[in-house]
């Protein structure tokens, strides 16, 4: 007999996971599902591109669904690249070139984070070869933001009365945290909001995840649970103390753990979004027997609400 604990536990449990794969619609329900004078775009993370054709494909089939669904941009939270860390030039110029490719015909605006991925820094053995090429400037990032179109490793970006800030997960002293520059560049953007106008951080590693947690107990003994570090940012205190100051922060998007969740804290929507990949491109895609490739379609609205639908797409 299940005890009113054991119930009220399930419930939470299945609460915290929603948007799971028997949630996902197509995009065809989720253009019929738009809601007049919302802001509609898609968020997509954890694309993780390489030059093999099941990827090619998936990617060029997730942008043709992102458009059918209603999406008028795009925002990319990370890890667009397969694997640029630890990769020679010749490993990593097909990722860059895979992208540029795919993307070419896309009429949508694609607004990008970096992820701890796309950070590209040649193998230990081999360093000396790629010495002063260009593309490892920056920490790395260099070639990653020229290929994304980004113009700085974080940046802001206004669509219809939303500003997003496109922040980058890895720049701080520990792994993985905005750092104190960051930070303060996004409390003056949120200072700096205009009259009616709402916010949205994007970011490649979560802020508030319970896929984060569950990651972890997924892959170890409970004697060796602790603070999932790989997977949460570190500095979530900050966060969330400057998020609390302003509360027209109505959102945080994010990925890196190929999760789907939502939490609400503190009137701030945490949205991770599963991953392009799935399972990185493996086999069906399908991560954890739970979490197929998929993608958000986040609805913004004019009066601070967030929405989100999670997509399925053929592969």
């Amino acid at each position: 007999m299940t005890s009113r604990r054991d119930f009220l536990l399930k419930m939470s449990l299945l609460g915290l996971a929603a948007g799971g794969p028997g949630q996902l619609i197509s995009p065809a329900q989720a253009a019929a599902a738009k809601p007049a004078g919302a802001l509609r775009l898609a968020h997509l993370t954890d694309i993780h591109i390489n030059d093999n054709a099941v990827a090619r494909k998936g990617f060029a089939h997730c942008l043709k669904a992102a458009r059918e669904a209603g999406a008028t941009a795009i925002l990319n939270t990370g890890d667009s690249f397969s694997k640029l860390d630890g990769s020679t030039l010749a490993q990593v110029q097909p990722m860059w070139r895979a992208w540029t490719e795919v993307t070419r015909d896309c009429p949508l605006p694609i607004h990008s984070c970096l992820g701890n991925h796309d950070l590209w820094t040649p193998p230990q053995s081999d360093a000396a070869n790629h010495a002063g090429h260009p593309g490892l400037g920056q920490g790395g990032r260099t070639e990653a933001m020229r290929v994304l179109g980004m113009p700085s490793a974080w940046h802001a970006v206004r669509v219809g009365g939303w500003k997003f800030l496109m922040c980058d997960s890895i720049s701080g002293e520990k792994r993985y945290a905005f750092g104190a520059e960051q930070l303060a560049w996004i409390e003056r953007e949120l200072a700096g909001l205009g009259e009616g106008e709402h916010a949205a951080l994007c970011c490649h590693v979560p802020i508030q995840s319970p896929g984060a947690w569950m990651w972890m107990v997924n892959r170890s003994a409970p004697e060796k649970w602790t603070f999932p570090y790989g997977d949460l940012q570190r500095d979530l205190r900050e966060v969330t103390d400057l998020l609390r100051r302003f509360p027209r922060a109505k959102a945080v998007l994010s990925g890196h753990i190929h999760y789907v969740d939502s939490v609400d804290y503190l009137g701030v929507r945490h949205l991770n979004s599963g991953a392009v990949s799935g399972n990185w491109w493996k086999g069906d895609g399908v991560l954890d027997r739970d979490f197929p490739p998929a993608f958000a379609i986040v609805d913004f609205h004019p009066d601070g609400r967030v929405e989100r639908q999670m997509v399925t797409y053929t592969l």
